[in-house]
């Protein structure tokens, strides 16, 4: 079978188009045949667009036998109106294109949502470099502190050795 849209439209078509006969009714044989599906699908079909409004179904009947195990079919003034404005092709084209706009914008959200995670991420990190030269300032600035409090001291302590004398030692004979 086709697509269900295109054999859907196929019959909506026969139906426009070949109806100048048996009172504007197509049975479900002739639609098989003449439109090349299978028989049980053309008559799912038929009653798919008949709960659609599209077409006017009915059981074929013998007046002597009763019910013949044929459906009839004609199609409506809605249902020429739906086709004239693309009929199924045109739904089932319109539903794709839906999907493909849920993937795109699903695609989209979530590559949006990588980028915040990584930029988050770049910015804890940003934030650990400027702790670790912080840190590095901060032991610069102990240092100076500890530098000037020695200082004085040094300075006291090379006074000391300038004022002591030294005698070089004599050799011995």
């Amino acid at each position: 079978m086709l697509n269900e849209h295109k054999s859907k439209d196929l019959i909506l078509n026969h139906l426009i188009n070949g109806l100048q006969r048996k009172g504007n009714y197509a049975d479900s044989t002739e639609l098989s045949n003449q439109l090349n599906l299978d028989y049980e699908d053309t008559v799912y079909l038929i009653d798919e667009l008949g709960h659609s409004g599209y077409i006017r179904v009915q059981d074929a009947t013998n007046a002597a036998t009763g019910p013949i195990g044929l459906r009839l079919a004609t199609i409506t003034a809605k249902g020429k109106s739906f086709l004239k404005y693309g009929g199924y092709s045109k739904v089932q084209a319109g539903e794709r294109r839906e999907r493909i706009w849920t993937i795109v914008k699903t695609v989209a959200g979530t590559l949006n949502a990588i980028v915040v995670v990584c930029i988050a991420a770049w910015g804890v990190y940003i934030q650990a470099e400027a702790n670790k030269k912080q840190e590095r300032f901060n032991d610069r600035e102990e240092i100076k502190s500890y530098v000037q409090l020695l200082l004085p001291i040094l300075k006291e302590q090379v006074k000391k050795v300038d004022t002591i004398k030294v005698t070089p030692p004599v050799p011995k004979k």
